[in-house]
């Protein structure tokens, strides 16, 4: 064989090794992209549990202290006035919650969560503002705070309700309304 049929030869087999690294570099690309949306996938589950456990966290400190509910209903259902410390309680309940809806707008904005689930985090949040004024009063005075994004996003759903305060006591009793 001559030196050109030797350098052909060469130019054939240098272009197929580049056709193949080619294949193996789309192959890998496709492993890294399917891996980088297995691992999104991932991250959305873990920031929905942990939203999930906040607002279990949140319903059993009701259940476990009846006097929390009591407060909140006798505010809510019965318009009393409530002493300091039943004031001081409702405050520290609904910051908890004004928190927990402000994490999961965050989660929201940052795409780890969809608009539906959302919604389903927001849930409690918007039961204590059309519940309890108190709730209702530290989203007024605390909106530099909280994002803003996620205060006028309340405001809308609230919107989208009416203002109609509810009393969630009534719900309970006659399940029939």
């Amino acid at each position: 064989m001559k030196l050109k049929e030797w350098a052909l030869v060469g130019e054939i087999a240098g272009a197929v090794g580049i056709i193949i690294s080619l294949v193996f570099v789309g192959y890998q690309i496709k492993q890294g992209t399917e891996e980088t949306s297995l691992n999104t996938r991932a991250v959305e589950a873990s920031a929905y549990q942990d939203l999930t456990a906040q607002i279990l966290s949140l319903n059993l400190s009701l259940i476990e202290n009846p006097v929390i509910t009591e407060t909140m209903i006798k505010q809510a259902c019965n318009d009393e006035q409530l002493t300091p410390v039943e004031t001081q309680t409702l405050a520290q309940i609904s910051i908890y919650a004004l928190r927990h809806g402000d994490m999961a707008f965050y989660m929201y904005e940052q795409g780890l969560i969809d608009e539906a689930r959302l919604r389903t985090a927001l849930a409690i949040v918007i039961s204590f503002l059309r519940s309890n004024p108190i709730t209702r009063d530290l989203l007024t005075v605390s909106q530099d705070v909280y994002g803003a994004g996620f205060v006028a996003y309340v405001e809308g759903i609230l919107e989208e309700l009416g203002e109609a305060r509810i009393c969630l006591a009534d719900l309970v009793t006659d399940p029939g309304q």
